[in-house]
């Protein structure tokens, strides 16, 4: 049986996770969100949200919630998660793809995580829709999935690439961020 919105954001209130309200169908918020990145809602909250049924629930990701959730949009995308290692034990099917949930580790959102196409990473300042899979979250199921392998987050000191398309015409030097000096590595 499928949980309804009001018993899934309940649920997921409950487990520790803060959770905001999508228009039904997509992933645009019901409502102005970035002040839940710091305060959850209240259950009236919840109730006034998700009791008529016609939003869904979203979980927002980062230091409030605990997680980080590396998305894959696609079958290939999947198995590129795969064939690189990027697993984990907690994860819920989307519309296209897969969610792998893990411990929040400082990680920030990220497009085309690693270079892959359609693996985006949901830190600090994002959110994923919560799918019916998402019931069987729980801060112990969190915790066992352990922290994103190194290709999925980002390290401290470590050089982030810029995105291709700002990449046209520069040398590969010019192409990360903090730039490189001539003689100094990381």
């Amino acid at each position: 049986m499928t949980p309804t919105s009001l018993a899934l954001a309940r649920h997921l209130a409950a487990e520790g996770f803060c959770v905001i309200p999508l228009l039904r169908g997509g992933k645009k918020p019901a409502i102005r969100w970035k002040r839940f990145q710091s305060h959850r809602p209240t259950d009236e909250q919840l109730v006034a949200w998700f009791g008529s049924g016609e939003l869904e629930p979203a979980i927002v990701t980062g230091a409030i919630s605990g997680i980080t959730v590396v998305d894959c949009d696609s079958p290939g995308a999947i198995a590129e998660c795969e064939a690189r290692g990027i697993r984990s034990g907690l994860t819920q099917r989307t519309a296209r793809g897969l969610h792998l949930v893990f411990r929040h580790a400082g990680e920030r959102n990220t497009v085309r995580v690693d270079g892959m196409a359609g693996v985006d990473r949901r830190g600090e300042g994002g959110f994923v829709r919560a799918y019916p899979d998402a019931i069987a979250w729980t801060r112990e199921a969190v915790a066992a999935a352990g922290v994103a392998p190194p290709s999925a987050r980002d390290i401290a000191g470590r050089r982030t690439i810029i995105r291709p398309a700002t990449m046209a015409g520069k040398s590969r030097s010019e192409c990360f961020w903090p730039p490189i000096r001539a003689g100094v590595t990381r």
